[in-house]
């Protein structure tokens, strides 16, 4: 453990159950808290015998008689699961957040202006998620079931063969979706056909659920590198200009490409540092206040 070091990690989306549930105005803010965890536990129909990690944000409501929030549940037997070994290493992890909340970050940072509504779809070896903010404030989020390991099975079904996986990311990487195997060409636009088809019901769903008019950009990427020619299909399918989700800085690493979500929780630290907010920090191992804070507040 290096000392003075500041440890973060991240959970995936597919760990993390989202809702949007609405509390009375007349509840006070003292009970607040109770008020949201019993409304989850009841919508939800969580199983009352687990226990969940549940934090929430709040957002804007026209309703004159309740108050909106965004809901965030996740199994704390599955935080301990995740976290454990990486504090084995560290022994303190002091910021824990989810991927989609991450992405906040480059608003603070003025990566993107915060200006208009966007949508982020970035795909994993293990998970792949979309995300909506809209003036840099985070409003959506769903784990799509297309993490990168999923549609390469998706796509040894459809040419009868299998293909390794790390051959398939090179594949994607180096050809794009413009395959120079006229059989595998044919296949990767039949299987991100069915990807964009099914981006476009949930954009359609969070439109007419959120009150969103129009969706300004969408930025497009994954944690092997950028694939050429997936632009086409976010013009074709979603009616949307694409950018690249690839915001790299300056970094010490030999690698051309870095997982974006590398780069996202180092900004998300240098945040936190500057003004600690614990309320999505999921960490069940933060490191104790300096001992001078201890005594301060002990007298």
């Amino acid at each position: 453990m290096i000392k003075n070091a500041f440890y973060t990690s991240y959970l995936q989306t597919r760990d993390v159950i989202s809702a949007t549930i609405d509390v009375s105005r007349n509840i006070p803010d003292s009970d607040l808290k109770d008020a949201i965890e019993i409304k989850v536990y009841d919508e939800l129909a969580l199983d009352s015998a687990i226990e969940y990690s549940i934090s929430y944000i709040e957002t804007e409501s026209k309703d004159s008689k309740n108050r909106s929030f965004n809901v965030f549940i996740i199994d704390a037997t599955l935080i301990y699961t995740k976290l454990t070994p990486i504090k084995e290493k560290t022994r303190y992890i002091d910021y824990v957040t989810s991927a989609p909340f991450l992405i906040k970050s480059l608003y603070r940072k003025n990566f993107i202006e915060a200006d208009g509504t966007h949508c982020f779809v970035y795909f994993q070896k293990t998970d792949a998620f979309l995300v909506i903010y809209k003036n840099g404030e985070y409003v959506y989020s769903k784990s799509l079931h297309y993490s990168l390991k999923e549609i390469n099975e998706k796509f040894c079904e459809l040419i009868g063969e299998r293909v390794d996986e790390e051959d398939f990311y090179k594949l994607l990487t180096n050809e794009g979706l413009r395959a120079t195997n006229s059989q595998y060409q044919q296949s990767l636009m039949q299987l991100f056909g069915e990807i964009f088809l099914y981006i476009n019901d949930v954009l359609v769903f969070t439109k007419r659920s959120y009150n969103i008019d129009f969706i300004d950009k969408i930025y497009l990427g994954s944690e092997i590198g950028t694939f050429s020619g997936i632009e086409e299909y976010g013009k074709s399918y979603l009616g949307l200009e694409s950018y690249e989700f690839n915001f790299s800085i300056a970094i010490n690493s030999k690698e051309w490409y870095i997982d974006q979500i590398h780069i996202l929780m180092m900004l998300s630290a240098q945040l936190y540092i500057e003004n600690p907010d614990d309320n999505l920090n999921f960490s069940i191992y933060k490191r104790p206040p300096p001992l001078n804070t201890e005594l301060q507040e002990n007298f």
